[in-house]
């Protein structure tokens, strides 16, 4: 491979899908869920497929964190913007997911395979929300973060 193809290969890896993320302010572990609301732009020269969603909750003061996993398969066209808002458990559970919760899976979501659940729960303060996206096609994964709180 030339080196102007590495180029451009590296270029469309950078202009894949832009990815965004939005939580509340302030959370508590007793509420159950966390709503987390991602955004996908489809940027780049070529549509895109995502096939994972993370999401990580870090205490800043000493990296504690939680860890949900979602499998998705998800289509992010280019041009186009696609937004939808997860209720990530807050709760550490690796069980499959029974055909009666995929109701309460957003629509762009009904193709979740698992779910995983791991790390630590319980922490308070400052925290980062981290979101990193798997892509089919790319070899460079998309990643956004936010500012919330654990408050109890």
């Amino acid at each position: 491979m030339g080196w102007k193809n590495r180029i451009k290969q590296a270029v469309v890896d950078v202009e894949g899908v832009r990815v965004g993320v939005e939580g509340p302010p302030e959370f508590r572990w007793s509420d159950g869920t966390l709503p987390v609301t991602i955004s996908l732009f489809g940027g780049g020269e070529q549509d895109q497929m995502v096939t994972q969603v993370e999401v990580k909750v870090e205490q800043v003061s000493d990296e504690t964190m939680f860890l949900y996993t979602l499998p998705v398969r998800q289509p992010v066209p280019v041009g186009q913007t696609i937004r939808a808002t997860i209720q990530v458990p807050l709760v550490l559970d690796d069980r499959p997911i029974d055909a009666a919760e995929l109701d309460q899976v957003p629509g762009f979501m009904k193709a979740l395979i698992r779910r995983v659940a791991m790390g630590k729960v319980g922490f308070t303060g400052p925290c980062s929300l981290k979101v990193m996206t798997t892509y089919e096609n790319n070899r460079r994964p998309g990643a956004a973060k936010a500012k919330i709180e654990a408050v109890g």
